[in-house]
């Protein structure tokens, strides 16, 4: 083998291994409720669940990223009160930590982490607006701080 045929595959083989360790990023695609007032970005078409709440979700066993919407809440609580009992009752689903407030637009609301007995921890985001509480959640095999759990949950919006 020559030293110039040995450079060339050298060269290949770094480069083989340098596009290996690039992984495509999946295609994002906005999906809009107009019923329940938000729109958030999914890698595949959610699967939706209409009732009292409304859910759409994609879950594939990578990754489960879904919105919960529970309009026309008729209540003399607070938003405040309410954002409280839905921390709370996030507590049935596992141990709640890094309770956090967070907002979108003008609206308050709050961020945190839910460990499962063996499953991935979830990060979600808990707001109230116009009489909807919205549970917003997104877990990874590679946990919460995977970019693609942040890419869900910032890109949620109001309408």
């Amino acid at each position: 083998m020559t030293v110039t045929n040995r450079f060339a595959r050298l060269g290949l083989l770094a480069a083989s291994v340098l596009l290996a360790g690039c992984s495509s990023s999946p295609a994002w695609t906005d999906y809009t409720y107009k019923a329940q007032h938000f729109a958030a970005a999914f890698t595949a078409p959610p699967k939706t669940t209409d009732g009292a709440p409304f859910l759409v979700e994609e879950n594939d066993g990578t990754v489960d990223f879904g919105v919960t919407a529970a309009c026309n809440i008729v209540t003399d609580k607070t938003s405040d009160q309410i954002l409280s009992d839905a921390v709370e009752a996030s507590r049935i689903s596992g141990t709640v930590r890094n309770v956090t407030y967070t907002a979108l637009d003008q609206t308050m609301g709050r961020e945190m982490l839910v460990d499962r007995t063996d499953a991935p921890t979830v990060k979600q985001r808990i707001f109230v607006r116009d009489h909807c509480l919205y549970l917003v959640f997104a877990t990874t095999k590679d946990g919460p701080d995977d970019d693609r759990v942040k890419h869900f949950l910032d890109s949620f919006r109001f309408l």
